[in-house]
């Protein structure tokens, strides 16, 4: 009984902490980048994956990332953040490949791996999956997910038009200024 408002506080630590986290923007996108954030990001969880996972990232989208606005590039670092935890904990499998593309009309991200594929429930999405719709719908993206090519793993896509990316301003905006 007087343990009550003890284990109320910790409830409430967590919640907040789980606010914050979900906020919170990764230090390693503002010092390097997204392709460079993903990258670091790899090379931990491949690390300590088990059963051993590689990766290899391939970012053919390097120097216009830069140039994206930042609510743009967390929600993308957290949309691929969730999909390399999609793969090191139920995948098993033995490789992740990342690539990021930047087209004249779009920016594409794909996660591939080679491991035991979605589950084959028609229309039925875990949470991981959800929050990952849920960010490229926040984005005006395109998510698309599939079994690869050769029949196992899992292929994951995001689409994010160009025209839905306002290019980044480099100094204070003033919103009462005539347009």
């Amino acid at each position: 009984v007087r343990l009550r408002p003890v284990a109320a506080g910790v409830c409430n630590c967590l919640r907040g902490s789980r606010v914050l986290l979900a906020t919170a923007k990764p230090s390693v996108l503002q010092f390097s980048g997204l392709g460079q954030a993903l990258e670091a990001f790899l090379e931990r969880c491949t690390r300590a994956a088990s059963p051993p996972l590689t990766y290899e990232l391939n970012d053919e989208g390097a120097p216009l990332l830069d140039d994206l606005p930042t609510n743009i590039t967390i929600a993308l670092y957290r949309i691929v953040q969730e999909a390399i935890n999609n793969t090191v904990r139920h995948a098993h499998a033995s490789k992740i490949e990342v690539r990021i593309i930047q087209q004249e009309e779009y920016l594409q991200i794909i996660v591939e791996d080679d491991g035991l594929g979605l589950s084959k429930l028609p229309g039925r999405r875990t949470g991981g999956l959800n929050n990952i719709d849920t960010r490229a719908s926040l984005l005006q993206a395109k998510f698309a997910t599939a079994t690869r090519e050769n029949g196992s793993g899992t292929r994951l896509e995001i689409t994010l038009p160009n025209s839905s990316i306002t290019p980044r301003t480099t100094g204070p905006v003033n919103p009462c200024a005539p347009t």
